[in-house]
């Protein structure tokens, strides 16, 4: 993608009560489930260390489109 790729999260009780799931709808529309979390701050925690990896994944697309890489 171009300028900055984000991606929207949300947090969801199971429906049996156990925890917690993210759901992440991706920049490009694909949805994908992360099933598991204990609690919501749990759930928090993972989606603000995915949110750092993901910047880091565009500066390094962007270089490469500077650079003329694929």
């Amino acid at each position: 993608c171009r300028g900055p790729c984000v991606n929207k999260y949300d947090i969801a009780t199971r429906a049996d009560g156990t925890g917690f799931d993210v759901h992440i709808v991706a920049y490009n529309g694909v949805r994908q489930t992360i099933l598991g979390f204990a609690t919501e701050s749990e759930a928090q925690v993972w989606i603000a260390q995915d949110q750092r990896l993901t910047r880091v994944a565009d500066s390094f697309r962007s270089q490469n489109e500077r650079l003329g890489k694929s």
